[in-house]
């Protein structure tokens, strides 16, 4: 597994291990309880102690099978990786990608944002003497009309805009 850049996981797909036979032997029953009571010592399982045997033994007889066999497994192990190193390029590609859209994303919301900054500034330049000699006049405002000419989204955003900007001046 892997974790991405953004923190998300991603899993790469791993093989199984290779499948082992369904092997059925008849032992001696002595042997099976000096096996068992000897587990603490030896720590093993009936398959793993006959799967070492039998390696054993075809190497003695066939160690070119054996080699074959190693081979094989490296093989194996190679294309694996080879999967890997091209899921993992995928992904940092991908990665990439989204944060190039991001950064560009961030980048014209900054950009909108700068805009509509500086046109609330001008606004608030351009109206400045009406608004001031409304608030000394106590006279009210037209919320729905500075809201639309500063473009901002509710009234209550251009009230706090104004007044805001009205105590920042006074």
């Amino acid at each position: 597994m892997i974790i991405s850049k953004e923190g998300t996981n991603v899993a790469i797909s791993k093989r199984k291990k290779e499948p082992k036979a369904d092997l059925h032997v008849t032992v001696n029953p002595l042997l099976v309880e000096y096996f068992e009571a000897l587990r603490p010592i030896h720590g093993r399982e009936y398959s793993e102690f006959v799967e070492e045997k039998l390696l054993a033994l075809i190497s003695e007889i066939a160690p070119e099978k054996i080699l074959e066999m190693q081979l094989e497994a490296a093989e194996k192990k190679v294309l694996d990786l080879k999967q890997a190193i091209i899921e993992v390029k995928l992904l940092n590609t991908i990665d990439t990608e989204k944060q190039k859209a991001n950064n560009e994303i961030t980048k014209l919301q900054e950009e909108e944002q700068s805009k509509l900054k500086t046109h609330r500034e001008n606004m608030f330049k351009k109206y400045f003497r009406t608004l001031k000699f409304q608030n000394e006049n106590k006279i009210p405002h037209d919320w729905s009309k500075i809201q639309e000419d500063f473009r901002f989204k509710t009234k209550f955003e251009a009230q706090d805009y104004i007044n805001n900007m009205m105590v920042g001046i006074a």
